[in-house]
């Protein structure tokens, strides 16, 4: 069973333009024998822009990352227990940016954000003791200076289909040529509207963050499932 929640506002009026994006999901499975977590995010970003030309934005935004409940390392071997490797605000994410914004279609937007800063919350004392998730051991925040980029494409390519991708990558600019220096994330969500309430969506994630794993980090979601939607 899982859930999402998206809630989209844009407002815009002579040279200003303002959008809030709130995106939630919990999800479990249980094969038989356990249950365990399928999705699990908190994220909202807000963004103000002013035009500057027929393409071009200056922008400032804030985006904020973490999840709901505790996440575990799952253990093959039947002796051995699950760990607890993440939990609410451990890992969290604040970023605030400054730059330019690249809009050349109504479904299809650049961000540049060349001044930027991404603060790293580790709020679990034993994980900060640990130095987990990038922090200094027993620190519970870390701050970076990066250089941020997100492309965002959100289009009906056909009836009742729609199609939304977001993606990011951020860039130390104090260890640009060090290993870790770049984060990235891509989200995928194709939705196919059956009818009036019921939906079928395919999620997929891939992210690559070298303070969590070394390697690649992958989620696919099939899903069939009631869906009300709101518009104004």
């Amino acid at each position: 069973m899982g859930s999402f929640f998206n809630l989209l506002s844009k407002y815009e009026k002579q040279n200003w333009n303002v959008a809030s994006d709130l995106q939630l999901a919990l999800g479990f499975l249980n094969n038989g024998t356990a249950t365990r977590k399928t999705s699990d995010r908190i994220f909202y970003d807000f963004k103000l822009g002013y035009n500057i030309s027929s393409k071009w934005d200056l922008f400032v935004s804030t985006n904020f990352q973490t999840q709901f409940t505790d996440g575990f390392l799952y253990d093959k071997a039947a002796d051995k227990g699950d760990s607890l490797i993440s939990t609410f605000m451990s890992p969290g994410y604040l970023t605030t940016s400054l730059g330019l914004e690249y809009r050349p279609t109504t479904y299809l937007s650049g961000r540049f954000g060349v001044g930027t800063l991404r603060q790293t919350f580790v709020l679990n004392d034993n994980f900060s003791k640990l130095g987990m998730y990038g922090v200094d051991k027993g620190s519970n925040i870390r701050n970076q200076a990066i250089l941020q980029m997100v492309w965002n494409f959100d289009k009906d390519i056909a009836k009742n289909i729609n199609l939304k991708v977001r993606s990011q990558s951020f860039w130390d600019y104090i260890k640009f040529d060090k290993p870790g220096s770049l984060a990235q994330r891509l989200d995928i969500n194709l939705a196919m509207k059956v009818n009036k309430y019921i939906s079928t969506n395919i999620q997929a994630v891939a992210l690559y963050d070298y303070d969590q794993d070394k390697d690649w980090q992958t989620s696919q979601i099939l899903a069939l499932g009631i869906l009300y939607n709101w518009e104004k």
